[in-house]
């Protein structure tokens, strides 16, 4: 745990800085690929840290730390604060939407619904949501569903199907220029980060997902008619909601 405590001083020490020396970043990019050793999934995050390092020749030239690093780190020391020692291994076969069972949707001027194995859930947008673009409301969907899936999901390579082309660069890059958008990115990967999820997005044309669809036009009747009957409710209380949605300083919390 020594190794993990330098880890969140030294993280602590690069959000307040405005600038960084190529040493310094090579001793912060070091520590946080040996922690990607045991946790997989965190190596997405490393990316624009090491980017920052391209070109400098010099140990002590100095290159400014972007809001972007910055917001990687975050989610590092995020991690970091709630990390309890476990070692995680990831199941190498690749899961999908298919073979887990999991589906999601969203409707604009209606809702959101998820399917997770026998479980299933649904919610009606708040005015303010009612009508927002269309990949925000199916981003929401997906982490929700991810945060329900719990530790039916944990360990695993996932593909998360959408037949959203904007929402499929937003999930692969984990960054995009839309601040509504980004908002979900750091709310997907600590739910990654703790479940020890490596993931990627797949686009899928006109792929069928009628539960889920009937569930998001708050069609429950129809819902219940499609539906095994075994299946059960998943309750999704407000609280949650507001979490995911939630923004306060450079991200949500």
């Amino acid at each position: 745990m020594d190794k993990l405590l330098k880890c969140l001083q030294l993280i602590a020490s690069f959000l307040k800085k405005k600038k960084a020396t190529l040493r310094e970043l090579q001793r912060l990019t070091g520590m946080l690929n040996f922690a990607c050793s045991v946790v997989v999934p965190g190596r997405a995050f490393l990316r624009r840290l090491i980017n920052l390092t391209i070109g400098l020749k010099r140990p002590s030239h100095f290159v400014r730390i972007s809001k972007e690093v910055k917001a990687d780190l975050l989610i590092w020391q995020q991690f970091f604060q709630e990390y309890n020692g476990k070692s995680f291994f990831l199941n190498e076969k690749w899961e999908n939407s298919v073979s887990l069972q999991l589906f999601t949707d969203a409707a604009g001027e209606y809702g959101f619904g998820a399917v997770f194995g026998a479980q299933w859930c649904y919610g009606e947008w708040p005015g303010e949501r009612k009508g927002q673009n269309i990949a925000i409301l199916e981003f929401y969907s997906i982490v929700l569903s991810l945060l329900l899936g719990g530790d039916k999901i944990r360990d695993k390579c996932l593909t998360i199907f959408t037949d959203n082309e904007a929402l499929l660069h937003v999930i692969n890059k984990s960054t995009c220029k839309d601040t509504t958008l980004m908002i979900f990115v750091p709310k997907l990967v600590l739910v990654c980060l703790r479940q020890n999820i490596l993931f990627k997005a797949k686009h899928i044309s006109g792929f069928k997902n009628t539960l889920a669809d009937a569930l998001s036009r708050l069609q429950i009747p129809r819902f219940k008619k499609l539906a095994p009957a075994y299946m059960d409710p998943m309750y999704v209380c407000q609280q949650l909601y507001h979490h995911i949605f939630l923004q306060t300083g450079l991200y949500s919390s």
